[in-house]
């Protein structure tokens, strides 16, 4: 089995595992080579983010059968139970400060293991087939909003409070009716009305509790949009805390590439698309840079399935059309940008 790795956790005498190529197509690396001081030197030489090594331990696996994987899932779902009861709990002020504080050190302590931001996307990825509920989406939300702050040049705290204020962003949906929010179908306009209500819920429950402000206006505002379309206030610009910023554009990014009730995951990197049509109208431009610029790069040298039924690696990013990176394909190398009606369907 492969195993993508970040640079800066590859350990010497490991086998790199696949074609290694330069931002001009040109193979720098060859699948097989042993990692020395010096091969180690060329890759960051060449600014290469990720690399494939061959494992020895999982042979053959794959990657959700793998000791690491299999570590993170009983971990996530331990924390995705606490978050459960912090919520009641919360819902029926029975929760103790100290049990609050627990919840969010469980989940700190998660996502501050990883040495590289790049390796939790890896690990959120391969859950999305797992669940949709609240819970899984609340810690999802909080451990990519603290990554966004992480690549935005936040302060460890800010990083994260910012995870505290993606667990807590949607429990206002706790008191929405079960059959909205586990409708299969569209929602009629009344229906959607009452779901909007969320984030004002989600403000009420929290307003009396102990904890830091953004928090509390992150549940509050993290459906605005700076262009004043979003809700419940209609808030712009500078109105919107800055923090609600960033956790709206986690928010967007996990619902759209989760599994929901009425549909499959949406790839990647069509969301990415998404946002690069629409994200600048919408969101804080600072911010959505910064998400957009670093998470093409945590899909650096990913095995993909492509439209037209070929499978590549993705080598190099069209930094004027994230959506559309140059995949390498056999003997080929398929730029996206130039060849419209091939698109990623599949991040494996």
């Amino acid at each position: 089995m492969k195993i993508k790795i970040p640079i800066e956790d590859l350990k010497l005498n490991t086998v790199i595992a696949n074609d290694v190529y330069n931002e001009d197509s040109q193979l720098i690396i060859t699948q097989g080579t042993m990692l020395t001081s010096k091969v180690l030197d060329r890759l960051k030489l060449f600014s290469v983010e990720y690399v494939y090594i061959a494992s020895e331990t999982d042979d053959e696996k794959p990657f959700t059968e793998t000791e690491d994987f299999i570590k993170f899932k009983k971990d996530y779902m331990d924390i995705t139970d606490s978050i459960q009861k912090s919520f009641n709990g919360i819902i029926e002020k029975t929760i103790s400060e100290e049990e609050l504080e627990q919840t969010v050190s469980k989940c700190l302590e998660l996502y501050t293991s990883f040495s590289s931001s790049y390796s939790i996307f890896d690990m959120l990825h391969h859950m999305r087939d797992f669940s949709d509920s609240t819970f899984v989406h609340s810690v999802n939300v909080g451990m990519i909003a603290a990554i966004i702050g992480r690549w935005a040049g936040k302060s460890e705290y800010e990083e994260h409070l910012l995870l505290s204020c993606g667990l807590f962003h949607d429990i206002g949906k706790l008191l929405i009716p079960s059959e909205i929010i586990n409708k299969p179908d569209k929602l009629t306009p009344d229906e959607f009305e009452i779901m909007k209500t969320h984030a004002q819920k989600g403000y009420g429950l929290l307003d009396d509790l102990n904890i830091n402000d953004h928090i509390k206006k992150c549940a509050l505002m993290h459906h605005e949009k700076i262009n004043g379309s979003g809700y419940p206030q209609g808030l712009k610009g500078s109105q919107i805390d800055d923090f609600a910023k960033i956790i709206t554009i986690a928010d967007i990014y996990d619902a759209l590439t989760a599994t929901r009730v009425y549909r499959g995951p949406i790839c990647p990197f069509d969301v990415i698309e998404i946002f690069e049509n629409d994200g600048f109208q919408l969101y804080d431009t600072r911010y959505m840079l910064v998400f957009l610029q670093n998470i093409i790069n945590s899909y650096l040298h990913s095995q993909v399935q492509l439209s037209n039924g070929e499978s590549g690696e993705i080598i190099m990013v069209n930094t004027n059309n994230l959506s559309k990176p140059i995949v390498h394909s056999g003997n080929d190398f398929i730029d996206l940008s130039e060849n419209k009606n091939i698109k990623i369907n599949k991040i494996f």
